[in-house]
C-alpha cells in the first residue's frame, strides 16, 4: 500500500508483477517492459502523472481494464503470437 504519491512510471513498474495483473498478461508473448510503456503512455495522455494512496486500488482496476481492452496491446500480442507461429513453422520446415 502506498504512503505517498508515486510517479506513474514507478507505480506501473512496481505493480506490473502483482498477481492480479500477472494473471492477465501471463501467457502474452511480449516483454513486460513493452506493456509498461503502453500503459505509461496511456496515463500520460490522460494527464495522470502520479498515483496517490487513495487512488491505488482504482488505478490497478484501470490497468487491468486497459490490458483487457487496449487495441495497441491487442495488436502487439497478436503480432508476437504470429511471429512465434512463424518461427515454429520454419523450425518444422527445416527438419
Amino acid at each position: 500500500m502506498l504512503t505517498e504519491s508515486l510517479p506513474i512510471e514507478i507505480f506501473i513498474n512496481a505493480r506490473i508483477e502483482s498477481p492480479r495483473i500477472t494473471k492477465v498478461i501471463n501467457n502474452w508473448k511480449i516483454e513486460t517492459r513493452s506493456i509498461e510503456l503502453v500503459l505509461i503512455a496511456h496515463f500520460k495522455e490522460m494527464g495522470i502523472y502520479t498515483v496517490t494512496p487513495t487512488t491505488e486500488s482504482r488505478m490497478i482496476d484501470i490497468i487491468i481494464g486497459l490490458l483487457q481492452n487496449s487495441p495497441d496491446l491487442f495488436a502487439m500480442v497478436k503480432k508476437a503470437e504470429a511471429a512465434e507461429m512463424a518461427r515454429k513453422q520454419s523450425r518444422h520446415a527445416d527438419t
